[in-house]
């Protein structure tokens, strides 16, 4: 072979070993990367009442090495032997009071799962099922059902001359506003009161006199309405009523009932 020839064949020897390989490639399949699936929480219940520190299940599949959590003020994170179907974990988790959004993510040790998300709400001791919450502390109005917040409102709060009183009210159904001020209509927030009530029955052929005690609703001057004022919302700004933005008092309006308990805390 002469000397040309043989500075040209590392060229040519070159050219036929990336033919292979792309030849190669061509009919060898490509193996793809399976992504973990995200984790399927057991509990809590989306928008579920919490504590401010409580524990969250859930299932991992077979693959799952490692769960990630992210949005919780702190969080320990415990992964059970896995079995056939996967693995159960549960989070010691913590959260600030309010809305907390959490996403949960599913690791294999190389790559992670799309992230599940949960929104949880602390909102201290919640005794009751059903109810209307008005939490001055936040200026946050909240309907609550089955343990669960379906809605939360920003409100405006009374100023501090005349405070939004607190204590355990009865909502009545909308009513017209007297002026624009107030919004497309108002409801107005009545106490249960008890009375003792006379009443007669007959005992061995005479009248004797008993009572009994009544109770019923009392209208007071406070209201939950709309406002003018848009920019009032969030701040001490009425006279011991609560307000809301026109729109969402119309949705909080179709999420009651006459005489709902509401309760109004600091």
């Amino acid at each position: 072979m002469s000397a040309r020839g043989m500075r040209a064949l590392p060229a040519l020897i070159a050219l036929v070993l990336v033919g292979a390989t792309q030849a190669f490639a061509a009919v060898t399949p490509a193996v793809a990367e399976v992504v973990p699936a995200a984790p399927v929480v057991i509990s809590p219940v989306a928008s579920g009442l919490v504590t401010r520190a409580f524990v969250l299940t859930g299932r991992v599949g077979p693959t799952v090495t490692a769960v990630r959590i992210e949005g919780a003020h702190t969080a320990t994170v415990t992964l059970s032997p896995l079995d056939s179907t996967g693995a159960t974990f549960t989070i010691e988790v913590t959260v600030h009071y309010g809305r907390t959004s959490l996403s949960l993510f599913a690791g294999d040790g190389t790559l992670w799962s799309p992230p599940t998300s949960l929104t949880v709400w602390s909102l201290g001791t919640v005794s009751k099922k059903r109810f209307v919450l008005v939490d001055k502390s936040d200026f946050m109005l909240y309907a609550i059902r089955g343990s669960r917040v379906i809605a939360s409102f920003p409100v405006a709060i009374g100023m501090y001359g005349a405070p939004t009183p607190i204590g355990t009210f009865y909502l009545g159904r909308p009513g017209r506003s007297p002026n624009p001020v107030w919004g497309p209509f108002r409801m107005r927030l009545y106490r249960h009161r008890h009375f003792r009530v006379a009443y007669y029955v007959r005992v061995n052929g005479r009248r004797v006199r008993r009572w009994k005690t009544m109770g019923w609703p009392v209208g007071t001057s406070f209201y939950i309405h709309g406002t003018n004022a848009s920019s009032s919302i969030g701040t001490r700004a009425s006279h011991g009523c609560v307000r809301l933005w026109n729109s969402n008092l119309r949705t909080f309006s179709r999420l009651t009932y006459r005489y709902e308990l509401t309760i109004i805390r600091p």
